[in-house]
């Protein structure tokens, strides 16, 4: 039912943004080639009328029904609406080239265009995923009408070609149109007085922006769409400058190296917690924990656990990657945090790591006794394979087994299995 709600909106938007669109096109060609004379051209213009009154009842009768969040949005309220843009409306629905014969008032119903401005805004805020997609289409549509009016103006000051019909005329107008925007300017068609040149130059400079919107805006959908490669690409930079500078050897080098490659691929080279900050308490809790779910579930120690308490663990847990051969910690070491295996292998290893006590994998916890029991680390753990884990601080461990008792009691048990084992 809530998509349905939505989808009839949506779909008489389209309709609307069709209906201006076409007047967009029509009505400038109406100028240059008296095409109102044809009865298909006043039936759209009709049609326009009957559609453009019947928005202004749907959209009052939409605003009056408003959900909450249509009014955090100040411009997306009746209010508003009936203030800046009804009066918008009603000027664009009145149909002046069939009540006036005068074919330039078909000009004040672009007013419209106004409205269309809206539609794009409140889109591109709802559909954030597909925000920089949704900004090259509508620069396209936007591209696309400007092209077609700067046309039509230019075939105005030109003239028509007596020797051409309607639509040669204008596909030669918009072939100089194009060519000029783009910057390619063949020559084969120029100006004749000054205010064509004048005209020309205002083209020039208008493409000169369409350029540098365009790249910019591609530039910046790509650095946004994918933020873990773009941190994997200034993670490269600095380590080829850190190699330069310092002469790091060519083991070093490749180890950085698969370490950065390893965090991209698997997604974690953008780190959200900054993000997470900014928000509420409630929120950021229910954006952690769907973020980690799956990872939570993963784990032996949540298993049947308390909601709550799923909930609090969610926000502390830090991921950590750890490569073939590295050591989370060595027998001895301060315990400084326990540690979640998400994913990989790692051995725990004898005092002098020479010999293989026991083995840890997906769902596996460690680093507890020394946490639990207030003393150094009893073993050494040595990544077997590439390794993603998450990190639980010494201050928020004492939290959880002060608090959830149950936990507590899980983690003491594994303690006494670890211990025996190892004895």
């Amino acid at each position: 039912m809530l998509a349905h709600t939505k989808l009839i909106p949506f779909l008489w938007n389209m309709l609307i943004a069709v209906t201006v669109s076409a007047a967009a096109v029509l009505i400038p060609l109406d100028l240059l080639f008296d095409i109102d004379s044809f009865e298909f051209y006043l039936s759209t213009v009709w049609l326009t009328t009957l559609i453009f009154f019947l928005d202004i009842i749907f959209t009052i009768s939409r605003l009056r029904s408003a959900n909450s969040d249509e009014e955090l949005d100040e411009k997306n309220n009746l209010s508003f609406y009936l203030k800046y843009l009804l009066p918008i409306d009603i000027i664009a629905m009145i149909p002046f080239t069939a009540l006036i014969a005068i074919p330039a008032l078909g000009l004040i119903r672009l007013i419209k265009l106004v409205k269309i401005i809206f539609y794009m805004r409140n889109w591109r805020m709802r559909e954030i995923r597909f925000s920089g997609v949704l900004a090259i289409f509508f620069f396209i549509y936007w591209a696309f009408l400007a092209t077609h009016w700067v046309s039509c103006i230019w075939l105005s000051l030109r003239g028509l070609n007596p020797l051409l019909d309607n639509l040669s005329n204008y596909v030669q107008s918009l072939y100089w149109t194009v060519t000029t925007i783009t910057t390619v300017g063949y020559g084969d068609i120029t100006s004749k007085n000054n205010l064509q040149t004048i005209f020309t130059i205002c083209v020039e400079i208008l493409g000169i922006g369409i350029y540098s919107y365009l790249i910019g805006n591609i530039a910046g959908i790509l650095t946004r769409k994918d933020p873990a490669k773009a941190q994997y690409l200034e993670n490269m930079e600095k380590l080829q400058a850190l190699s330069s500078m310092r002469k790091l050897p060519r083991s070093l080098q490749n180890k950085m190296r698969d370490y950065y490659r390893y965090m991209w691929k698997k997604r974690m080279g953008y780190d959200e917690s900054s993000f997470l900050q900014g928000l509420p308490p409630g929120l950021k809790t229910e954006v952690s924990l769907h973020l980690k779910q799956e990872v939570i579930e993963m784990i032996d120690l949540f298993k049947d656990a308390d909601e709550e308490f799923i909930k609090e663990i969610a926000l502390h847990l830090k991921p950590m990657i750890l490569l073939p051969g590295d050591c989370a910690f060595r027998e001895g070491d301060e315990g400084k945090e326990m540690y979640f295996v998400v994913k990989g292998d790692l051995a725990v290893l004898s005092k002098n790591e020479d010999s293989m006590l026991a083995t840890l994998s997906s769902g596996d916890f460690f680093g507890e006794i020394a946490l639990f029991m207030d003393k150094p680390r009893t073993a050494s753990i040595k990544a077997i394979t590439y390794c993603d884990l998450y990190t639980l601080e010494k201050t928020r461990f004492k939290y959880v087994v002060s608090k959830y008792p149950s936990i507590a009691n899980k983690i003491e048990q594994k303690i006494k299995i670890r211990t025996n084992n190892f004895n």
